[in-house]
């Protein structure tokens, strides 16, 4: 009996490649900036959940950058926006077009850093975030 071997290479790719640390959720309103931080050594995209009412929209600015959402708010019907995908959903339903301005910013490690909202509450959640 002889003994074979093959040798071989498979190469994977992480869809994912990062490790996530404790998860954050901060609230906000058009009165009361949130203040986002976090302890990663790399950027952390946020998830904004909008709640409230807005027949013209509204903005969203974190960074000094601003998403501008001109899909109405309405009631029972909240928007999330992926800031990483930049998807936004109403009642969960993807909208296309929905945005008219679209400078998504992540949250940067390290550093206190507010977002703002002309219209209606959000809560925006995200992770420490490392590589």
């Amino acid at each position: 009996m002889t003994d074979s071997f093959l040798q071989f290479e498979i190469p994977l790719e992480a869809i994912d490649p990062f490790k996530y640390g404790e998860s954050y959720t901060v609230a906000g309103s058009a009165s009361t900036p949130a203040a986002l931080f976090h302890r990663g050594t790399v950027p952390a995209w946020p998830v904004v959940t909008v709640t409230g009412t807005s027949a013209n929209g509204y903005t969203l600015t974190l960074n000094g950058k601003s998403v501008v959402v001109t899909q109405a708010l309405v009631s029972g019907s909240p928007h999330t926006i992926d800031f990483r995908t930049g998807i936004l959903r109403a009642g969960g339903a993807v909208v296309r077009g929905g945005l008219s301005t679209a400078n998504f910013s992540p949250v940067n490690p390290g550093l206190p850093q507010n977002m703002t909202i002309t219209a209606g509450l959000f809560t925006a959640k995200y992770s420490d975030t490392y590589i």
